[in-house]
């Protein structure tokens, strides 16, 4: 029993000095990258979930996670926060939520930021020093991704609202835009590799 709680202590003595050393040798741009990573983790629960579970000890799940995403974005809580967000969303819509439509694209936009700064989070070092120009690709690309979430989403989910009767035919015209914009895409970005 000894044995077992020395190797325990052991395993939390190195731990301990990993993460004294990770805050003495921190940088601020990974510092600043999950830090916004843990922001847009507990907005993008403030926007799925109910406010009555907000307002509840449940917030300690949204907290977690979002620390979970900010401190270790290699391990499973990004794809956990991800899944959590999006059964909130059902279970707001389930329990009489209102379906505006700027709550999935404000979603879908806030778990791109999520999923795309974990990845990005994730091959960055603590310590990394690097120059401002290493993260403005990932910036521009991020912020195209999530401009063409809001048009597409809002063609989708708020032009059949305005357009009334004609909903079904403005939705397969926009569809049908949505998707040659899509494979348009692709095709660029394949052709790009070669």
């Amino acid at each position: 029993m000894n044995a077992f709680l020395g190797a325990l202590r052991g395993g939390i003595d190195i731990r301990v000095e990993r993460a004294a050393t990770v805050i003495e040798q921190a940088t601020a741009g990974p510092v600043v990258l999950r830090a916004t990573l843990m922001v847009a983790s507990l907005a993008g629960f403030a926007v799925t979930w109910p406010i009555r579970d907000l307002l509840t000890t449940v917030l300690v799940l949204p907290i977690v996670l979002a620390l979970g995403v900010g401190i270790a974005p290699r391990s499973f809580a990004p794809t956990a926060t991800i899944i959590a967000m999006v059964l909130g969303y059902l279970v707001n819509i389930a329990g009489g939520g209102s379906p505006d439509a700027w709550r999935p694209i404000t979603a879908a936009g806030l778990i791109y930021i999520v999923h795309t700064g974990a990845a990005f989070a994730a091959v960055l070092p603590f310590n990394t020093v690097a120059s401002p120009g290493l993260y403005l690709p990932f910036v521009l690309r991020t912020v195209a991704v999530i401009a063409i979430t809001v048009v597409v989403g809002f063609a989708i989910l708020a032009v059949p609202r305005l357009v009334g009767d004609h909903r079904l035919v403005s939705a397969a015209v926009v569809g049908m835009v949505a998707m040659v914009g899509v494979a348009g895409y692709v095709a660029y970005l394949g052709s790009r590799r070669r």
